[in-house]
């Protein structure tokens, strides 16, 4: 059978940030080629400090992949790009670049693609798409009020529910692990990416973050999302399906894992299912010397195959 030609194009890029994630970005990419083909371009993006650290054998194995390897834009701002460093603030940062597509995939690099993901329609147009948050890390009506007020804007009437926890309603509050958005030029001259980070840093700056600054990225995108008069696109539980201390489901139909620590790969047939999904696609003696350098990563790999 014929694969369809794709209607746009999709970028997935995500963070290398230090050695430490090397193996986390090389099985990102090869589950999301080897379950995706070529419907994706997939870019990886390294500060411009340690891009010289990437080990040889990351540099060969993503190259063979398809995956660009890109220093991190470095924006000169007034003030500095954040109040104090904000490490998960890179994502925004990255966003910025020229993937020269139609259609940006943010994807945290703690995750793996265990079945294909409906790349054509994942985006409409519009619109921005995430999950809503597992769990209510920040939020109340003065806080929503006082982030949206910063931009003149009303609190939205819109109302989403936690997957896990107390299962609470709130205002629209989303996971940043996968953020997907169409690129060009939106409300006020900017991109999406551009007016997700300007948000950010205006919180950022502006506010008093109450001790919950780490949930900066997630407090600013749904303010960002309303400031271009975009819409909010739910994407489903398997986009972003948060394993960590969660005992498997044999009901889930996940596309993506979110495992944060790699010991959860083991909890789950699809992580063994990843781990050997990485093996075809890097080949068997490259996966060797994978598991021989990365010895504590994939460690966690209970493939039949390991």
């Amino acid at each position: 059978m014929d694969t369809p030609t794709p209607t746009q194009r999709t970028a997935a890029f995500f963070m290398m940030d230090g050695t430490a994630y090397e193996p986390m970005a090389i099985t990102l990419a090869a589950t999301l080629r080897h379950h995706n083909g070529e419907a994706l371009s997939l870019f990886a993006y390294v500060p411009q400090e340690k891009l010289g650290d990437v080990r040889p054998i990351t540099r060969k194995v993503l190259k063979e992949l398809g995956v660009a390897i890109r220093p991190l834009p470095a924006p000169d701002l007034a003030g500095g790009i954040w109040r104090e460093p904000y490490p998960h603030g890179n994502k925004m940062l990255a966003a910025l670049d020229d993937r020269d597509c139609d259609v940006s995939l943010f994807f945290d690099t703690d995750m793996v693609c265990v079945a294909p993901l409906a790349v054509e329609g994942l985006v409409p147009e519009g619109h921005v798409a995430a999950m809503v948050s597992d769990y209510k890390t920040w939020g109340g009506e003065k806080r929503w009020k006082k982030a949206y007020g910063l931009f003149g804007l009303d609190v939205p009437e819109e109302r989403v529910q936690f997957h896990r926890g107390q299962r609470l309603w709130s205002p629209p509050y989303f996971n940043a692990g996968l953020v997907g958005f169409r690129e060009g030029e939106g409300a006020g001259g900017m991109s999406f990416a551009q007016a997700w980070l300007d948000t950010a840093r205006r919180i950022d700056f502006d506010t008093k973050l109450d001790g919950l600054r780490p949930f900066l990225d997630q407090v600013s995108l749904p303010v960002a999302i309303r400031r271009q008069g975009l819409g909010f696109e739910m994407l489903a539980r398997d986009y972003n399906l948060t394993i960590q201390n969660a005992d498997y489901d044999p009901e889930a139909t996940p596309r993506i894992l979110h495992y944060h620590k790699p010991k959860y790969l083991k909890v789950w047939p699809q992580g063994a299912e990843a781990f050997a999904a990485c093996r075809e696609m890097v080949g068997d003696k490259r996966y060797g010397r994978l598991k021989s350098r990365f010895k504590a990563f994939f460690a966690n790999d209970l493939s039949e195959a390991a």
